[in-house]
C-alpha cells in the first residue's frame, strides 16, 4: 500500500521531497507562463493578484486571532480542572471503600481496594 511506503521512509526525506518538489513545480510553471503568456496580460493580472493576496492574508490573520483567543480563554478552565482531578479521585476512592456497589456506578471504575461483587 501507499501508506506503508510513505511510513517506511524517514520524515526528513519526505519533507525534502515535498518542499523541493513544490519549488520545482513553481519554477516549471513560471517558465511555461513566461513562454506562452504576453507581458501585457501578466502586468494586468498583477493588480488582481495583489488584492487576492491581501484578502487571504486578512482572513488568515482573523482566523489566527480567533484561535489565539480561544486558546487563551481555555487556560484558566483547564487549570481549574487539573487542580480538581486529585480531589475528585480521592473522593471517589473514599466513597468506593465505604459504599463499593453504589460508587461503582458513580465513579465509573473500581479500585483495587473494593471487593469484586
Amino acid at each position: 500500500m501507499i501508506v506503508d511506503w510513505i511510513y517506511d521512509h524517514p520524515t526528513w526525506m519526505w519533507g525534502n521531497i515535498l518542499v523541493w518538489g513544490a519549488v520545482a513545480f513553481a519554477c516549471l510553471g513560471l517558465a511555461v507562463l513566461h513562454r506562452f503568456v504576453r507581458v501585457e496580460v501578466r502586468r494586468d493580472h498583477n493588480d488582481l493578484a495583489g488584492f487576492m493576496i491581501a484578502i487571504i492574508s486578512v482572513v488568515y490573520a482573523v482566523l489566527l486571532a480567533f484561535i489565539a483567543v480561544a486558546t487563551w480563554e481555555s487556560f484558566p478552565r483547564r487549570k481549574r480542572s487539573w487542580r480538581r482531578k486529585p480531589v475528585t479521585s480521592a473522593i471517589c476512592t473514599s466513597t468506593r471503600r465505604a459504599f463499593p456497589i453504589l460508587s461503582a456506578r458513580r465513579c465509573g471504575r473500581r479500585s483495587r481496594n473494593t471487593p469484586p461483587w
